[in-house]
């Protein structure tokens, strides 16, 4: 369950460690100056990595962190402090937050892709990599904290997607050469102007998730002025739900149903206008999709056929969740409360 501090330090034998699930916490300097380990495989539920716990292991040029490692009980110290080759690092997906400390001082690193789902960047967490020129910052970031980036002295093309995501204290203000990449009034522009750092609007589009505790209906908006006043009267901010595309050409139809109260979203132009026809209000164009990237998944609840009913989502796991196997069959569009099952269909956002 745990690896000792100092256990394997200075051995300039070892060549490769398999971590195994049993283990939790790898404590201070275990595998530190290891000076020909080049494989790392840190197993599946490594919590806890303790002060430069791979220090100075000179021949590790990537290392894929588990992501029990991004969850919130996870810690970290400089683990990889010193490892002057290490270049790539990969985080599975599935957890949410990078803890602080997890990368900083990795001077040689140049590609980390946070995956979507990190909902919080640790203080320092990649302080001082002093290799790292871009960094893309998924749409599920609602928090970078202290220092999360300072003084990474390459790093020029700053990503976030995410439009509400807090900054810290001089998470990167100190990156003398850096231009962040944001939305038009995001959180980002603001700390652009603030801190005085060159700013460039993103041409793709949040979309805003939003649910209705009364009618169990989430919506889907770009408007930000909607998504503030639905907030403000009652309706759960949940986020940005995906981000759609610049220069797509395939509309997605926004429908409301003045009936049941349900908003509906379709590519599909024939059963726009059946529900046009039967007394749905056609609300325009919702979004503008691919035919190729990050599939949409539109879902139908047969058990509760009100304003609820269809749900769409990016998360493969959230879609599985939802057992998608139980639709299926002929599909039909009405008015009526009553509606056949329908099949999951695929509408598409962006791949960053």
């Amino acid at each position: 369950k745990e690896i000792g501090s100092y256990a394997f330090s200075g051995n300039n034998n070892l060549q490769s460690v398999v971590i195994p699930d049993s283990v939790l916490k790898i404590n201070m300097e275990a595998f530190y100056n290891c000076s020909k380990l080049s494989y790392v495989d840190l197993g599946n539920s490594v919590e806890n990595l303790g002060y430069i716990c791979f220090g100075d292991c000179d021949s590790l040029e990537s290392i894929t962190i588990p992501k029990s490692m991004t969850m919130p009980t996870a810690s970290a110290n400089h683990p990889f402090s010193g490892c002057d080759l290490l270049k790539t690092i990969n985080i599975e997906e599935g957890g949410t937050i990078i803890p602080a400390n997890l990368f900083s001082s990795c001077k040689a690193l140049q590609n980390i892709t946070i995956p979507n789902g990190i909902k919080e960047i640790g203080s320092h967490a990649f302080s001082a990599c002093e290799s790292l020129s871009k960094i893309v910052i998924p749409c599920s970031v609602e928090k970078l904290d202290m220092n999360a980036f300072y003084n990474c002295k390459k790093l020029n093309e700053f990503y976030n997607y995410s439009p509400d995501a807090k900054y810290g204290y001089m998470s990167l203000s100190d990156d003398p050469y850096v231009t962040i990449h944001g939305f038009t009034g995001s959180t980002s522009q603001e700390y652009a102007t603030k801190n005085n750092i060159p700013f460039v609007a993103l041409p793709d589009t949040p979309m805003y998730r939003l649910y209705n505790p009364n009618s169990t209906e989430h919506l889907y908006t770009d408007n930000s002025g909607e998504k503030d006043w639905l907030a403000a009267t009652g309706w759960n901010y949940e986020g940005v739900a995906w981000i759609a595309p610049q220069g797509a050409s395939k509309p997605v139809y926004r429908l409301y149903n003045p009936y049941s109260g349900e908003h509906h979203f379709t590519t599909d132009e024939g059963e726009r206008g059946y529900l046009i026809t039967i007394g749905w209000n056609d609300e325009g164009i919702g979004w503008k999709s691919h035919d190729s990237g990050i599939p949409v998944y539109r879902l139908f609840n047969p058990n509760n056929p009100g304003a609820g009913s269809h749900h769409y989502t990016t998360d493969a796991g959230e879609k599985d969740y939802l057992d998608p196997s139980r639709c299926g069959g002929r599909r039909t569009f009405g008015l009526s409360p009553r509606r056949p099952q329908g099949q999951a269909r695929p509408l598409s956002a962006t791949a960053l």
